[in-house]
């Protein structure tokens, strides 16, 4: 899409010890050079591939440009790189990066797909299809776990959680939520961690009219989760955390059914409160007599008229303190059947609070609130593809299987679009990156040993990923700095073999860069 930009900024100011010059004239250039780490992984994990084994085309093949499978990658690498809406076909069509992602000429290759074929593409997918690609999405992420741990696990804990998810204008099945006070879907996302490891695994993501209970779809998700879990992992123990949401009847003789430990948050009601009173009275002597918060924890046999038989509920008794506030009273109740101590069990329950981080990667870092279909079941396709890409992305970069090693100067970022912000350019013979990564590589041409610290923060080139040719050049060290803003990074560079005191910027949008440079210094050699 052509627009007017400025080819040059120059800045000449006292804060500066060199002159700057600023130019937006390169041709084929892009900001999502770090969708090719992404590519590896799809590469490596063969997803992309798998989910187009699911989809039925329907479509006349002479009178085909696209193949399903390039329609399937331009929509999840667009996701994963913060391209959420399908009108942004038009600024990507003639991407480098992208079209290098579908593995086309990234200079003379065919254009990318328009909007309407995009749409027209979403539209096809039926609900048979959508779950063939669930049941994909979850095995490839199980399969790479398990080769991760080499099928070796104690213990499994599945979180299930809900999120909301806002809709904007006429979409089909959104409904309007008191609990979130807002017009939404409610997606059910479900996740796994194991052993004692922090990181949650997003292995399922279900989309549901925005006044779906909580526990709509929550079985159908463990059952199938369970199955595949068990035979990855057939020595593990599986335990599974849920919100007050799901404290339900039916869920619970479920989860003892599949012979589960589970902890699952209750609701407070007059009964569960009165039998909370007296460890409350402790809680507000305590809290009193230190002037600060206070909690104690308890237990108790109680069956709802619901349930058929009495569970075991932990108590937590909280007097809060906040300055110049009344002291106020929370107390908290968890099931379970686990044998441990209240507070033990209770402090397992509020591990299952990083999910939420998880969940926000979903919000802001996919962007699932930007994605606009009328229809629920395209809503539905955008809701999980991009989600294990991303993810996965993590395990591959850990161990020895790190390829790029994020410098302190650019910490590494969780969400796939500030992933993938690199700014890159494309040449005929090689692909030309401007990155905050550094290569564990050697230089063509120059020896490790004889290389100086002067060589090492200079310019490097490292191999690319696996599916794609030539190399591709970085800048690193004390001769780059970040200037980020909301929708791009750029990185200010001079390479040390340069007599010229004059740093370059290439590929930046002028106005963005100008007003990000006025509150940013260079770094000086």
């Amino acid at each position: 899409m052509a627009t007017a930009c400025i080819t040059q900024v120059t800045f000449q100011d006292e804060g500066f010890a060199k002159p700057m010059v600023a130019r937006f004239d390169q041709a084929h250039a892009s900001t999502d050079g770090g969708a090719i780490l992404l590519k590896s992984v799809d590469t490596h994990l063969g997803l992309t591939k798998r989910l187009t084994e699911c989809l039925v085309d329907e479509r006349q093949p002479g009178k085909i440009q696209h193949h399903a499978i390039e329609l399937l990658r331009q929509r999840v690498f667009g996701l994963v790189c913060g391209y959420a809406d399908c009108n942004d076909a038009a600024r990507l069509a003639d991407d480098p990066i992208h079209k290098l992602l579908l593995e086309r000429d990234p200079l003379y290759g065919l254009a990318l797909a328009s909007q309407p074929t995009l749409s027209r593409f979403e539209n096809s997918v039926s609900w048979t299809e959508l779950r063939d690609m669930a049941h994909v999405l979850a095995d490839t992420v199980i399969e790479q776990q398990r080769r991760r741990r080499k099928g070796r696990a104690t213990r499994i804990t599945i979180d299930v959680d809900p999120t909301d998810d806002p809709t904007h204008g006429e979409q089909q099945l959104t409904f309007f939520n008191g609990h979130y006070d807002t017009w939404c879907y409610l997606p059910i996302v479900a996740t796994v961690t194991f052993d004692d490891e922090r990181e949650q695994w997003a292995v399922a993501a279900v989309l549901r009219p925005g006044n779906a209970p909580a526990t709509r779809g929550a079985r159908g998700i463990l059952r199938r989760l369970l199955s595949k879990l068990r035979q990855a992992f057939p020595a593990a123990v599986f335990r599974v955390r849920l919100d007050g949401g799901f404290a339900n009847p039916k869920l619970f003789k479920f989860l003892e059914h599949e012979q589960l430990e589970y902890v699952v948050a209750m609701p407070s009601n007059p009964r569960l409160e009165k039998r909370a009173r007296r460890l409350m009275g402790k809680a507000r002597m305590r809290s009193k007599l230190t002037g600060r918060t206070e909690h104690l924890y308890g237990e108790t046999r109680y069956a709802a008229k619901s349930w058929h038989r009495k569970r075991r509920v932990i108590i937590k008794a909280e007097v809060v303190r906040h300055p110049g506030r009344d002291p106020k009273n929370n107390p908290r109740f968890v099931v379970t059947n686990l044998p441990d101590p209240p507070q033990a069990v209770y402090e397992l329950y509020c591990g299952r609070g990083d999910v939420e981080n998880r969940l926000k990667e979903l919000h802001h870092g996919l962007r699932w609130t930007a994605r606009v279909a009328r229809a629920f079941w395209p809503t539905s396709f955008g809701c999980s593809s991009p989600w294990p890409p991303t993810s996965c992305s993590r395990t591959c970069a850990d161990g020895r299987r790190r390829r790029f090693a994020p410098t302190p100067r650019s910490p590494p970022c969780a969400s796939g679009s500030s992933k993938s912000r690199c700014g890159s350019s494309a040449r005929r013979d090689g692909l030309s990156c401007i990155c905050p990564w550094r290569s564990r590589g050697s230089r063509p041409g120059y020896s490790s040993r004889a290389r100086s610290a002067r060589h090492r923060s200079s310019r490097r080139r490292f191999a690319l990923p696996a599916g794609f040719e030539g190399e591709v050049s970085s800048f690193r060290g004390d001769h780059v700095t970040n200037a980020a803003s909301s929708r791009f990074r750029a990185c200010v560079a001079t390479d040390s073999r340069h007599s010229d005191n004059v740093f370059t910027i290439q590929n930046v949008h002028a106005e963005r860069f100008r007003r990000t440079m006025l509150m940013s210094r260079p770094v000086h050699e």
